[in-house]
């Protein structure tokens, strides 16, 4: 059988992703549903490079397990990992058959490291009044990075209750030379907060902004933030219906939210030649993939679903794969898949190790604290 649920899918990621990973063509290995059977899940594997990956039927299953393959051959063969992590293959263990490989147009320029990182504004759009979107398609940059993203949301930490805060990526406002407590601007070149929290690790590639007091009156004056629910999340689901509110997309689109599904709740991401990233290269665990939801600029934007009334995030955009070669939807266009951060690990979560964010400035010196996590109200 060629699919098996999602937690052995899950358990098969985990147990093979170093092992296929080392190929430099294997650019995302993810856990999606079957199309043979929709109540089952196989895993996508993404390559670049025509004929560089090959599927090889030969070897067998408990080389599979041990990794012992060349590192440009995937076995057509995947035993499921047991439970107990035996050394030896069980004979009545399931084994998986690996159908396909996805290839990537590697002559295509919205590719990992280039197509989120790149400007697009719209000419015709007026950007001077910054606070004519409260939740998204916000323009916003910081002193070291070139490239202008998007302000993902305005949002309140209950650990912080006087301060108001902005999310977006770790590209758009932060970057290996920030430090915390830089200046953050808008699209005309005005300060409007602080870099308050960065992450890059290998959930997350995002970073907070604390807006100046000035600024944050003024957005809770416009918005009405005072008597507004907080930011709610809630947990993302395969198939979920998503938008977005990236300034590239929207701005570009008379300001109308992108719509897309979720395609892979569990990816693990290979990007490679970014300027942004030591060694022009990082791998990223846990990502969702969506079909079709973004362009260059979008970087920060947030993934939302609408439940009921009420409007929730469940990730944010940070990047884009390169488009797949001869492989289609159903409207004849050609697959493309943006990458986002699950919310789960940016908010509410327990960090592994403690984070340090911006306070302030005392006597000349940037000030400094820890926290666990960032709590919000998950309403």
């Amino acid at each position: 059988m060629n699919n098996y649920d999602h937690r052995q899918a899950n358990r098969v990621l985990e147990h093979y992703e170093n092992y296929l990973m080392r190929s430099i063509y294997v650019k995302y290995l993810a856990v999606v549903k079957s199309v043979t059977y929709p109540d089952r899940y196989t895993i996508e594997i993404g390559v670049t490079g025509v004929g560089k990956v090959e599927l090889d039927e030969n070897i067998d299953v408990q080389r599979a397990y041990e990794g012992r393959f060349p590192e440009n051959k995937i076995p057509k063969l995947l035993p499921i990992p047991p439970k107990n992590k035996n050394k030896i293959i069980p004979r009545d263990t399931k084994i998986i058959t690996v159908d396909e490989i996805k290839t990537l147009d590697v002559e295509d320029k919205n590719i990992f490291e280039k197509g989120i990182f790149t400007e697009i504004i719209n000419p015709n759009i007026n950007y001077k009044d910054w606070f004519s979107f409260p939740y998204g398609a916000q323009p916003i940059y910081s002193k070291n990075q070139k490239d202008k993203g998007t302000l993902g949301a305005v949002f309140r930490l209950k650990d912080f209750p006087d301060e108001l805060f902005g999310i977006s990526n770790w590209h758009v406002i932060s970057g290996k030379t920030s430090n915390l407590g830089d200046k953050v601007y808008d699209s005309d070149s005005n300060k409007i907060g602080s870099l308050f929290w960065h992450s890059f690790d290998i959930y997350r590639e995002v970073a907070f902004v604390k807006f100046d007091p000035k600024i944050a009156e003024k957005m809770i004056k416009t918005y009405n933030l005072s008597c507004k629910p907080e930011l709610m999340i809630t947990r993302p689901k395969l198939n979920m219906n998503v938008q977005q509110l990236g300034q590239a997309t929207s701005l570009n689109n008379n300001r109308t939210p992108k719509r897309s599904t979720i395609h892979s709740l569990n990816a693990t991401i290979r990007i490679s030649d970014s300027d942004d990233y030591d060694n022009g290269r990082k791998i990223f665990k846990k990502q969702l993939l969506i079909k079709h939801f973004s362009r260059p600029g979008d970087s920060g934007a947030l993934v939302h679903t609408i439940k009921g009334k009420k409007t929730k995030a469940i990730g944010s955009i940070f990047a884009l794969t390169p488009k797949l070669l001869n492989v289609f939807d159903s409207n004849d266009q050609v697959i493309q898949y943006t990458v986002a951060n699950n919310i789960f690990y940016i908010f509410n979560k327990l960090f592994d190790q403690k984070q340090e964010v911006y306070i302030g400035i005392e006597d000349g010196i940037i000030k400094t604290k820890l926290v666990n996590q960032f709590k919000i109200n998950n309403n």
